[in-house]
């Protein structure tokens, strides 16, 4: 029935109440649902409203949801969402995504480091979770500059398990992290707080 609607004019970007249902369908991802075919029914959705005309550049207000659900959601903590979400992100790099566009009063990219400081001291799962969204962004652009700045600052906090001389499970994980920055191209000698990163290694 959609796809009759959109093939005889219908807008996804029409108004609707104070937004658009190309907003209010990004917004309504099944989040709660551990069924795959709820999944796959949205992203067939999702690609036929977006080859239809749905603004593309309008697809942060999913990012926003995902956030939302990383930090609240204890759903995600099925395979199937967690698979659902990761292809979703991909399907959305293809038609747009910039992780250094504005959200809120941050970027994209920003607010998915500051959820993701919290993941890796979570669960295992959670941050293998963490760890295939992380390989997925930095493939696509974003401002690596910023695993130094603010309360998610990744040096800081991955010096600060080391001076603990503790090997813990989290400590293996920030190691693990730092791999995936450096092999992507973050500097070990940027400027952190006057000093580089090697400097405040060493």
């Amino acid at each position: 029935m959609v796809q009759i609607l959109l093939e005889r004019g219908a807008d996804p970007n029409q108004p609707y109440g104070h937004s658009t249902i190309w907003r209010c369908f990004l917004k309504a991802y099944p989040f709660n649902s551990d069924k795959k075919e709820a999944h796959v029914c949205w992203r067939e959705l999702f690609h036929l409203l977006l080859h239809h005309g749905a603004l593309a550049n309008e697809i942060h207000v999913w990012c926003e949801s995902f956030f939302l659900a990383l930090e609240y959601k204890s759903s995600l903590g099925s395979v199937v969402c967690r698979e659902s979400a990761i292809q979703t992100l991909e399907i959305l790099f293809q038609n747009g995504l910039n992780l250094n566009r504005r959200c809120e009063d941050s970027t994209i990219w920003f607010r998915l480091m500051d959820i993701g400081h919290r993941m890796q001291f979570s669960t295992i799962e959670a941050y293998n979770f963490w760890k295939k969204i992380l390989k997925s962004c930095v493939l696509h652009g974003p401002n690596l500059g910023q695993v130094c700045q603010g309360e998610c600052n990744w040096y800081n906090v991955f010096l600060g398990n080391l001076n603990e001389f503790r090997w813990t499970p989290q400590l293996e994980r920030m190691i693990r992290t730092f791999e995936i920055f450096l092999s992507y191209g973050v500097d070990p000698n940027m400027s952190v707080d006057g000093r580089t990163i090697w400097e405040l290694l060493l």
